[in-house]
């Protein structure tokens, strides 16, 4: 099954914020993931794009590696 990523910055970099099976899932844990990462800095301010991953990159990204192009090795 495909899964989804939505993406943002961290301030720095594109990274990773949300993972889930469908474009809305990857969204609304990315939206949690920001509420609890800086809420201050993060209202407004980080444009979310979604993108379908591939199984390696999911397990890459669950592993802690979060950097944007997810590359599959």
């Amino acid at each position: 099954m495909a899964k989804f990523a939505a993406i943002g910055t961290d301030g720095v970099r594109p990274v990773v914020w949300g993972l889930g099976d469908n474009e809305d899932d990857a969204l609304a844990e990315a939206h949690s993931q920001l509420r609890e990462a800086a809420p201050e800095w993060n209202e407004g301010h980080n444009e979310l794009t979604v993108h379908p991953v591939t199984d390696a990159q999911v397990a890459r990204i669950q592993t802690g590696d979060v950097s944007w192009p997810a590359e599959d090795k």
